[in-house]
Formats: structure tokens, C-alpha cells, sequence
């Protein structure tokens, strides 16, 4: 039998690398997407997934800014509707039915402000 021996010398006491600087420093300017004007091959991915998220978030603003102005000129049909009505006495179908419109047009844009995940 052939006796098995370590052939491998160890390094006489190994040393650590010793810390020279802080351990968080920061990145280099050509390593940051849009740092001077370059992109990393490993930050084009994160690049395409930030526009994708930015381009999500200015359709939700777009969506959320949209559906305010549309509430708030519904809120204020209802009540010019309604302050006619007080002073005037209207009996018309037609100011009865804007009315409705108007209240189930608020009502459904409320029912998307609280049940989307926009914020």
C-alpha cells in the first residue's frame, strides 16, 4: 500500500489582507447608469426595468390626474344641479337625470381611486 501524505505546503502563516479604507465606497462614475453618459453591460437591464417602471408610473398619474378632473367637474354639476333645484324649483327630467349621470360617473371613479394599486 502506498502511504498518502500531504504534498501540498502550507503557507507559512497566511495573512489576512488588511483594511486600508472604508468598507462602502462608492461607485465608480463610468459603473452608474447615466453616471457620464454610459452603462455597464450588467446596468442595461436595470435600466430597461427603472423605464419600465417610470413609463408605468406616469400612465398612473396620467390615469389618476385624468379621473380627478373628471370627479371634481362631476361634483360640481351636482352641485350647481342641486343649488338650481333649491332655488328654482326645477322639475325637469333632464337636470334629474344629469344628476344620476354625474353621481354614478363620481361613484365608479371613486370605486377605481380605492380599488386600484396605483398610489
Amino acid at each position: 500500500m502506498i502511504p498518502i501524505q500531504n504534498i501540498c505546503t502550507p503557507e507559512k502563516e497566511s495573512q489576512k489582507p488588511e483594511i486600508t479604507e472604508e468598507e462602502d465606497r462608492p461607485f465608480p462614475a463610468g459603473r452608474i447608469p447615466g453616471g457620464d453618459g454610459t452603462a455597464s453591460p450588467q446596468s442595461i437591464p436595470d435600466l430597461i426595468q427603472l423605464n419600465d417602471q417610470k413609463h408605468s408610473h406616469e400612465v398612473d398619474n396620467f390615469k389618476n390626474t385624468t379621473g380627478k378632473h373628471i370627479l371634481y367637474g362631476c361634483l360640481v354639476a351636482m352641485a350647481v344641479a342641486a343649488a338650481a333645484d333649491a332655488i328654482w324649483h326645477v322639475d325637469s327630467p333632464l337636470l334629474t337625470s344629469a344628476f344620476e349621470v354625474c353621481k354614478i360617473v363620481a361613484t365608479t371613479i371613486l370605486g377605481y381611486f380605492f380599488g386600484s394599486k396605483a398610489k
